[in-house]
């Protein structure tokens, strides 16, 4: 099955409303028969999307486990473990809101680029092979990304990398979290744009 972004590739693209609610015990799983990451596209919240709620979902071996455009207030993403992925999470909403997500053994555990922003928290970010949250800002939007409680831990390269193209800016605030055992914790890129990290 192949349509959406990557005719090569299933994915599985939401325009309206889904609602996936797993439990602890019983999590719901989306995966594929491929051995690694990127055997399958993943799951992609677009922009129309709206009254939406992931929760206590597994994700793995994708290329996007979760493709995060959707910009209604009536997203919610929880308790959702993503793994094996080139991307745990990908987000380009300016208002995401991801709770209580573990993104472990990806390329980039979270992954925000254009206006994105929002609030991650509760959540754990671990074993990355390269970045642990990534933020981008490419548009000029200059959005807030505020990491709260949460644990960013043994990741290869950077526990988090914040840089914003030339004109503009972008504002990390990580609060109440633990950024450990990466070759770099925390990384503000300053040759271009205006990042600032809290």
């Amino acid at each position: 099955m192949g349509a959406g972004l990557d005719t090569s590739r299933g994915e599985l693209r939401v325009t309206g409303s889904l609602v996936a609610n797993g439990t602890t015990a019983q999590p719901i799983t989306l995966t594929s028969n491929g051995a690694a990451a990127n055997a399958w596209y993943g799951v992609n919240l677009l922009p129309s999307a709206t009254s939406t709620s992931v929760q206590f979902v597994n994700i793995d071996k994708a290329n996007y486990g979760l493709y995060y455009q959707a910009t209604a207030a009536s997203i919610t993403v929880h308790g959702c473990t993503l793994s094996t992925s080139n991307y745990g999470v990908y987000v380009t909403s300016p208002g995401s809101i991801l709770d209580a997500i573990t993104a472990s053994g990806n390329g980039t555990g979270v992954y925000y680029t254009g206006g994105a922003g929002g609030t991650l928290s509760n959540a754990v970010i671990k074993n990355s092979t390269n970045l642990g949250v990534y933020v981008s800002t490419t548009s000029a939007t200059n959005p807030t990304l505020n990491i709260l409680n949460s644990t960013i831990h043994a990741n290869a390269n950077y526990g988090v990398y914040v840089q914003a193209n030339s004109g503009l800016s972008t504002t990390v605030n990580v609060k109440n979290s633990n950024v450990t055992n990466q070759s770099t914790g925390v990384y503000r890129y300053t040759s271009s744009g205006s990042p600032t990290v809290n």
